[in-house]
C-alpha cells in the first residue's frame, strides 16, 4: 500500500485507488478474511486510520469493535471502550452494547459483572433479545463467581427466556449445566432435573464432556429425589464417559457419587470399593482436591459404619485430608475435615480433641464468612457501579437530546430569520409605493454600471424624471392619489425603456433611469417616448382634474468622474428642465 505499512503493499491490487469509504470497507473486508492475526490487525488498523481521516465515526467504531475481537489484554479493552464511546455518540445501541459485552469478556471479577449488567440493560432498552441473552448469561457467570446463586439462577433463566423458543439450543448447553448445578446447590432437584434433561437431550448420544456432565447431573438429581437406582445408572454411565475422555477429575467425582448412592442402598462394601477406586484415580492423576474429597467421603462412610476399626480408619483419613486440604488451601475441604474430626472425636469420647477441632472449625467457618462477605461487597459494588454508569449515561443522553432539540429549534429559527432577511432584502430592491426599484438598488446598480463603463470604455447615460401633480382646488392630491400616480408613471417609464435599462425611485416625486451602454441620443429617444405617454395618459380616470406633468434631466458619463457626480449633474438638469416648463427635457452638454 502506498499510504500504509509496506508489509501490506501486496494487497494494493485488491483495493480501490481512491481514498474514500470504499477503500475503508475493502480494507475491513480483507481484515475479516481468514488470515494470520498480525496481518489482520495491521489491515484493521490501517482501515481505522483512513476512517478517522475521513471523519467517518460509524466505520471507525465498527473497526475498533473488530480490533477488540482480534486483540487481547489492555489493547483489546481500550479498543472496545473507544468503540463504545463512538457508538453512544452515534446513538447506535446495538454497537454500544456489543462493545460493552466485549469488555465483559476481557475484564474479571467486579468490573466484568458491571460490564455484563450494563450490556444486558442496553440490550433490553434497545429490544435486542439475542444480545441481552448473551449479556445475561455473562452476568450469571459473574454472580456465580461471587457466590450469589439466586441472582445467577435469575440471570440464566432470563437468558433462556430471551432465546424466543421453548426448546433450548445446543449453544445453551454450558449455561444449562451451570443452571442445573445451581439448582442442586439450592436443594431444588426437580428444577435441576428439568434443566439437566434438556441438556441431555441436546447432547444425546454425542459422548461429549457436556453429555457426561448432563448424565451426571441427572444422576445427582435422581439421587436427591430419592430414586437411587436410576441415580446409580446415570452416574455409572457418566463415569464411563469421563474415563473414556481421560478426564480423571470427573471420573473420580462420579465414582464418589456412585459410592454415595450405594451407601443409600445399604451396600457398604460396594460403596467402599467405589470410594477406593475414586481415591486411586485421584492419586494416579495427582488431583489433590479430588483426593481430599474422596478421603472425606470415605471417612464419613466409616463413621456411619461405626465400630473401633472403622473409627480408627476414619480418624486417620480425616487427619490426612486436613493436612492435604490445608497445604492446598482448600477452604471448604478444611472446614468439612474439621467438622468431621469434631464428630469423630465426640464419637471417641475425646472431649478435649473435640473442643479443639470445634475451635478450628469455627475459625475456618468465620474466615469463610468473611470471604463471603468480601465477595458480597464486591458484588454489590459491581451492581451499584453498573446502575451508576447507566444513570449517568441516561443523563448524558437526555442532555444530548435537549441540546439536539435546542440546536434544531435554533436552526429552525435561523432558517426563519434567513427567509425573513431574504424577504426584506428582496423587498428592499423595490419601492413599496411605486413598484419601481428602490433608491438603494438604483444607486448600487448605477455604481456597478459606472465601473463597467469605465473598464469597457462604453457609454452610460442617466436620466432623472420628476413628477408634478396638479392641485385639486387649492389642496394637494390625497396620499392615495399620489401613490397611484407614481405607480402609473413608473409603469409608463418601464414601457418606454429597454429591459436592460433600470428604473428606480430616486426621491419623493423623482425617478432615475439608468441607460447602460447608451449615449445621450439613444436615452433621449426613450425619455421623449415616456414624456409623450405621460402627456397622453387619461389622468381623469384616477380622479385628477388636470394631467400630470414631468420634467427630465439627462447626463452622460463623458468625462465625469464618479457615479455620484453623474447623478448630481442629471439632477441639476432636471431642475433646469422644470424651469423650462412641463414636458421639458434638458441634456447636460
Amino acid at each position: 500500500m502506498t499510504d500504509g505499512p509496506l508489509g501490506l503493499a501486496r494487497f494494493e491490487a485488491r483495493l480501490p485507488q481512491v481514498w474514500d469509504v470504499s477503500r475503508v470497507d475493502a480494507l475491513l473486508a480483507l481484515a475479516l478474511e481468514d488470515r494470520p492475526q498480525e496481518e489482520a490487525v495491521a489491515l484493521a488498523r490501517h482501515a481505522l486510520t483512513l476512517a478517522l481521516d475521513l471523519r467517518d465515526e460509524a466505520r471507525a467504531a465498527r473497526i475498533e469493535l473488530h480490533l477488540s475481537a482480534l486483540l487481547e489484554g489492555p489493547a483489546a479493552l481500550e479498543a472496545a471502550q473507544t468503540a463504545q464511546l463512538r457508538f453512544e455518540a452515534l446513538r447506535d445501541s446495538e454497537g454500544e452494547a456489543e462493545s460493552v459485552l466485549r469488555q465483559a469478556r476481557l475484564l474479571q471479577d467486579g468490573p466484568a459483572l458491571t460490564a455484563a449488567l450494563i450490556a444486558a440493560e442496553l440490550g433490553a432498552q434497545a429490544g435486542l433479545a439475542s444480545l441481552e441473552a448473551r449479556a445475561r448469561r455473562r452476568a450469571g457467570d459473574g454472580f456465580m463467581h461471587f457466590g450469589n446463586d439466586a441472582e445467577a439462577i435469575r440471570a440464566y433463566e432470563r437468558a433462556l427466556a430471551l432465546t424466543g423458543t421453548e426448546t433450548p439450543r445446543a449453544e445453551d448447553v454450558p449455561m444449562l449445566l451451570s443452571l442445573g448445578a445451581l439448582h442442586l446447590r439450592a436443594d431444588d432437584p426437580e428444577a435441576a432435573f428439568r434443566v439437566y434433561r434438556a441438556a441431555s437431550h441436546l447432547t444425546h448420544r454425542e459422548g461429549t464432556i457436556e453429555h457426561t456432565d448432563a448424565l451426571g447431573g441427572l444422576g445427582t438429581a435422581y439421587g436427591q429425589q430419592g430414586d437411587v437406582d436410576r441415580a446409580f445408572r446415570f452416574l455409572e454411565r457418566a463415569a464411563q464417559l469421563a474415563a473414556e475422555h481421560g478426564d480423571q477429575r470427573r471420573h473420580a467425582r462420579f465414582l464418589n457419587l456412585m459410592a454415595s448412592a450405594q451407601d443409600k442402598l445399604g451396600d457398604t462394601a460396594r460403596a467402599a470399593s467405589l470410594y477406593q477406586a475414586s481415591l486411586d484415580v485421584a492419586l494416579s492423576a495427582g488431583l489433590v482436591d479430588a483426593q481430599v474429597n474422596t478421603l472425606l467421603n470415605l471417612a464419613e462412610h466409616d463413621l456411619q459404619r461405626g465400630g473401633a476399626q472403622a473409627g480408627a480408619q476414619a480418624g486417620a483419613r480425616l487427619a490426612q485430608a486436613l493436612v492435604l486440604a490445608t497445604s492446598a488451601r482448600l477452604g471448604s475441604a478444611q472446614r468439612r475435615a474439621a467438622r468431621l474430626l469434631t464428630r469423630w472425636a465426640e464419637a471417641q469420647g475425646d472431649l478435649a480433641a473435640a473442643l479443639a477441632h470445634q475451635r478450628t472449625w469455627t475459625e475456618l467457618d468465620q474466615a469463610a464468612s468473611r470471604r463471603r462477605a468480601a465477595l458480597r461487597e464486591q458484588e454489590l459494588a459491581a451492581t451499584a457501579q453498573a446502575a451508576l454508569v447507566l444513570a449517568v449515561r441516561h443523563e448524558r443522553l437526555e442532555v444530548r437530546q435537549r441540546l439536539d432539540a435546542t440546536l434544531a429549534a435554533t436552526e429552525a429559527r435561523l432558517t426563519e430569520l434567513r427567509a425573513e432577511a431574504d424577504h426584506w432584502k428582496d423587498a428592499a430592491l423595490f419601492d413599496v409605493v411605486s413598484g419601481a426599484h428602490s433608491r438603494r438598488y438604483g444607486i448600487e446598480q448605477l455604481n456597478r454600471d459606472f465601473r463597467r463603463s469605465l473598464r469597457a470604455k462604453t457609454d452610460l447615460s442617466l436620466g432623472v424624471v420628476g413628477v408634478e401633480l396638479p392641485l385639486v382646488g387649492n389642496e394637494a392630491p390625497a396620499e392615495l392619489q399620489v401613490n397611484a400616480v407614481l405607480r402609473t408613471v413608473a409603469d409608463l417609464l418601464d414601457q418606454s425603456v429597454r429591459d436592460t435599462d433600470v428604473v428606480a425611485r430616486f426621491d419623493q416625486h423623482k425617478f432615475m433611469v439608468i441607460f447602460p451602454e447608451t449615449g445621450p441620443a439613444g436615452a433621449q429617444v426613450a425619455l421623449r417616448r415616456m414624456i409623450e405617454r405621460v402627456t397622453d395618459h387619461n389622468w381623469a380616470e384616477q380622479g385628477l382634474g388636470a394631467p400630470v406633468a414631468v420634467a427630465v434631466g439627462l447626463a452622460s458619463r463623458g468625462f465625469l468622474q464618479g457615479s455620484q457626480l453623474l447623478l448630481d449633474v442629471a439632477d441639476e438638469e432636471f431642475y433646469r428642465a422644470r424651469r423650462e416648463g412641463h414636458g421639458a427635457l434638458s441634456v447636460a452638454q
